[in-house]
């Protein structure tokens, strides 16, 4: 999945117990903490169920000074199925 075809699934409204939180808000907020931070997003992916509605992304972080990198990672739905979620960790780049 496409970053802009994961933009354009609708936000369902929210009710009294729930707030959905969307995905654009999710990838946007990423990319602005890493920019802060000088870390670069190397490359992405985003992994689609039920039309848009669940997401899984992935970013690969890379720093320019050595060969360790990270991987952040996300779920998130709009079905309740998953609740928003984040995990990190440390990547070896082989050439």
């Amino acid at each position: 999945m496409e970053r802009k075809e994961l933009y354009i699934v609708p936000v369902p409204k929210a009710t009294d117990s729930y707030a959905p939180v969307s995905h654009r808000d999710i990838v946007e907020s990423i990319y602005e903490q890493l920019d802060k931070h000088n870390l670069k997003v190397s490359n992405e992916y985003y992994k689609g169920g039920k039309e848009g509605n669940q997401v899984i992304g992935y970013m690969d972080i890379k720093r320019d000074d050595n060969n360790l990198g990270m991987r952040l990672a996300f779920r998130n739905s709009y079905d309740k199925s998953m609740s928003v979620a984040f995990v990190a960790g440390s990547m070896v780049w082989i050439y």
